[in-house]
């Protein structure tokens, strides 16, 4: 048999509505495992994060992302500290290019984020969209603030500061022709 007449195999597309039902019945299985408690003593995933993982996939699995970012918006009204939410629409905010969005959902996290992880993030993700709004000044000064914030890890205000460099460079240090 000559490869040149073998036929390729190739794996089916997954149309949107399959994964849409698919994250539907994962969601389902998971709430049925929370409520049961007999297979496991700890949740999977809270209801109102696993209302957020279905939103996600709304988002990403390209079917319907205004029906996902609808479902965010509805986790944060009934929770409206809800910090994966508050992350997830800033991100998508951003991704969209929608910066001014963005700013407001990582501010309102900084007033939340309660360990230093989320903290570093939200504010690397809001200097990200003042940077992309022209808002270098107040790049700058929330360097600052991040400076004073985490004193106590000299790597992290060493990054800091070599950040706050670049964009001085970039930006304010632009030489003239």
């Amino acid at each position: 048999m000559s490869l040149s007449n073998s036929k390729e195999v190739r794996a089916p597309k997954i149309k949107p509505q399959y994964l849409v039902v698919s994250g539907a019945f994962l969601i389902f299985a998971l709430l049925f495992l929370q409520s049961s408690r007999k297979y496991s003593e700890k949740p999977v995933l809270k209801e109102m994060d696993a209302r957020v993982q279905l939103g996600i996939s709304y988002v990403q699995g390209g079917g319907a992302p205004m029906v996902g970012i609808g479902m965010l918006k509805e986790v944060l009204k009934e929770d409206p500290e809800n910090r994966n939410a508050i992350w997830t629409l800033g991100t998508f905010s951003q991704q969209s290019g929608q910066h001014d969005k963005a700013i407001q959902r990582f501010e309102d996290l900084l007033n939340i984020a309660v360990n230093k992880e989320e903290r570093v993030n939200a504010y690397t993700a809001l200097e990200f969209s003042l940077i992309s709004t022209n808002q270098v000044n107040r790049a700058l000064l929330l360097h600052e603030k991040m400076m004073k914030e985490f004193a106590g890890d000299s790597t992290l205000v060493s990054m800091i500061q070599e950040r706050n460099k670049e964009i001085k460079n970039r930006f304010i240090n632009v030489q003239k022709d």
